[in-house]
């Protein structure tokens, strides 16, 4: 049930963004789908790790500039692993 909140929070941030539905009509379905999986994969890359920086006293400027991400890259990924439930 946790997953779908998610997933309605997300569908829900997509549409208070206000873009037209063309915008990706062009964008091949396969290029969608493989940029989804990286995103994943990335976030789970890079959250235990973020998370080690931020315990240690590294900033958050500081973070993302050694994890080449965005700030708000990351602060998703915290955001979201804080809304998983933990696994024990």
């Amino acid at each position: 049930m946790d997953s779908v909140s998610v997933a309605i929070a997300r569908l829900k941030r997509l549409n208070d963004i206000g873009l037209a539905p063309a915008v990706f009509q062009d964008v091949p379905a396969k290029f969608i789908n493989q940029f989804r999986q990286r995103c994943v994969a990335e976030s789970t890359r890079i959250l235990p790790i973020a998370r080690v920086l931020l315990t240690q006293g590294v900033n958050v400027r500081e973070v993302v500039i050694r994890l080449k991400i965005g700030k708000t890259t990351l602060y998703d990924a915290l955001r979201e692993s804080d809304r998983e439930p933990q696994q024990s």
